[in-house]
């Protein structure tokens, strides 16, 4: 598959723009009280100015993960980057509050539509068994940009200005801006229709994580502010040491969150989450007890730890709940958890620092720590499964008649939608093998069917090439899992150039595994059709269709079998000399 189709692609570019989001935001607060006092702003209009950022993030978060939802991931992303741009820019070139405040407003949807749509579109193109490995290069991503983004700007301040900053994280948008131009993401994974937002918060398992995200980013937020007053003013700890301890603790958190992705893979994105939640309780305790320098270390560094074993698998567990409950609104889904996000971060340091004020450290940790273990019990309690079963093989017809009975095309309602992406769908015989020939023909290009009719004189778009078999895109789209690639021609070719023709065709199935195997696995057993599925790959298999092809002699047959041909049958519309075909006069007793 071309790089511009590429699912490893699409992760480059999400993470490369989550990089680009962060920097932009960690470069623009520590200026901000710098610039508006210059502008003659006071303390509560800072105040307000840092917080419009959150207004829009809640504002334009679920609206947006909707419309991606029915027009696709492109447009709203490049959008999206286009206003990082432009609020950047807003940022490099303002002269008064006003333009402050709009490049805060348009920076803060910018970054809704950034992580929504992004998270989104890996959720349509990875399946549950792979969202918490990817979703953890993102989040390394993210977490790297934190660490570098302050150094960043500081160091460009230092060479060109105030403006340089800006100008080059401008740049950065605009670079990511052409790369969604010009990438074409793969097919999704699973059909979908767009569902309401009450629909989504209807089904527990989506409600108890965004629950859990607001008591988790509340927690993260309010120990920020908190422990670095704790620190600089029961402990008289430097400013310089105080950073070095959230320097340290992000290093942990980068590191670490591509392993928590690979663990949720293995162990279940849900209890993975419910480990964390638990995990935070504990270091939280553990962290108020803090009563030096040294002991401070390891406590934050834990609680660092505990965090990121929340954030990487709930990510993944909340594209996991969407699936599992037979909705392939992903947009909504990422929508109500970046809502759920940002009600934490606007809530908690208020909310740390009114209890810090009355309670001091050690009791708001006892205090606050039963909240999210709270938040474990509810997400444990809920009906869910962590990973999807091992799913069955079920024939194409079989699918076919389980979601039409009682479904008015093209409604599929959800019961059935739930069937159809539980069961492995296998196609018995598909003619595509013969186009694998052809020099011009792509099985990941869509083919559909030749337009007749009325349809043919309106000025459709649609292809209309007449190659209208399978091909990769349709496959997603119907949610077809696996195919036996037939090895045919006609009955007439016989004998050493049957052979010759029946190698060449088994020789272009291999070579369509061997050059996409991030698409297409090469199956012969029904393991190997579970173990594709799992990886969210087609599952490419082989049958042959008529003896004419093995020259009567089974020798060949047995080359067939172990270049990977699982059936043969008897004849096709012609006898055979040794088997007769319903389509011929008998010439062997029928």
């Amino acid at each position: 598959m071309p790089l511009r189709h590429s699912r490893a692609v699409a992760v480059v570019l999400v993470t490369f723009a989550a990089f680009t989001d962060i920097v932009a935001y960690s470069i623009a607060v520590p200026v901000l009280p710098h610039l508006s006092r210059q502008l003659g702003a006071s303390p509560t209009m800072i105040g307000l100015l840092f917080a419009s950022f959150g207004v829009t993030l809640l504002t334009v978060s679920m609206p947006m993960g909707a419309v991606s939802d029915r027009i696709g991931r492109r447009p709203p992303m490049i959008g999206g980057l286009v206003a990082l741009a432009a609020a950047t820019l807003l940022f490099a070139f303002a002269d008064s509050l006003s333009w402050l405040f709009a490049a805060r407003l348009v920076q803060g949807a910018a970054d809704a539509v950034t992580w929504v749509v992004g998270f989104a579109l890996l959720a349509d193109l990875y399946g549950p068994s792979e969202r918490g490995r990817v979703t953890g290069i993102v989040m390394s991503g993210a977490s790297f940009a934190f660490m570098v983004g302050p150094s960043i700007g500081g160091w460009l301040y230092q060479i060109g200005g105030m403006r340089l900053p800006f100008l080059t994280v401008a740049a950065f948008a605009v670079v990511a801006t052409v790369a969604f131009i010009v990438y074409e993401p793969p097919p999704r994974r699973e059909a979908h229709e767009p569902v309401p937002l009450v629909a989504v918060l209807q089904v527990p398992t989506i409600a108890a994580c965004a629950v859990a995200v607001v008591i988790v980013s509340a927690t993260m937020s309010m120990l920020e502010p908190v422990l670095a007053i704790f620190l600089g003013t029961t402990l008289a700890i430097s400013p310089a040491r105080i950073g070095l301890l959230f320097g340290i603790a992000a290093v942990v958190s980068t590191t670490l969150h591509p392993i928590f992705g690979r663990l949720a893979d293995q162990w279940g994105a849900r209890r993975l989450t419910l480990v964390g939640l638990a995990a935070s309780a504990v270091t939280l305790v553990l962290l108020g007890q803090t009563r030096s320098y040294t002991s401070a270390i390891p406590f934050f560094v834990l609680q660092a730890v505990a965090g990121g074993l929340v954030i990487t698998p709930s990510l993944a567990y909340m594209g996991e709940a969407t699936s599992e409950a037979g909705i392939g609104s992903f947009g909504v889904s990422y929508g109500l958890y970046n809502f759920a996000w940002g009600a934490g971060l606007l809530g908690g340091p208020a909310l740390g620092g009114f209890l810090f004020e009355r309670m001091g450290l050690s009791r708001l940790a006892l205090a606050w720590a039963p909240v999210l273990l709270v938040a474990a019990v509810l997400l444990g309690r809920v009906k869910s499964v962590a990973m999807p079963r091992p799913r069955s093989i079920v024939p194409l017809f079989t699918i076919i008649a389980a979601v039409s009975v009682g479904a008015q095309p093209p409604t599929v309602s959800a019961r059935a939608a739930r069937v159809h992406k539980q069961a492995i769908v296998l196609d018995t015989h598909i003619d595509t093998t013969q186009f694998l020939l052809r020099d011009n023909w792509d099985f990941f290009a869509r083919h559909d069917p030749p337009i007749r009719g009325a349809a043919a004189s309106t000025g459709s778009t649609r292809s209309n090439d007449g190659n209208s078999h399978v091909d990769f895109p349709r496959m997603r789209e119907g949610g077809l899992d696996a195919a036996f690639f037939s090895i045919y021609m006609p009955g007439t070719v016989t004998g050493p150039e049957a052979v010759r023709r029946s190698l060449l065709m088994i020789d272009a199935v291999h070579r369509l595994a061997e050059r996409h195997p991030n698409e297409v696995a090469l199956a012969t057993t029904a393991a190997e059709v579970r173990a594709a599925a799992k990886a969210g790959k087609v599952a490419a298999l082989m049958g042959m269709e008529g003896g004419h092809m093995i020259d009567d002699n089974l020798s060949v047959l047995r080359d067939y079998a172990r270049l990977g041909v699982r059936y043969l049958t008897l004849t096709h519309s012609v006898n055979t000399n040794w088997a007769d075909s319903s389509g011929d006069k008998p010439a062997h007793d029928g």
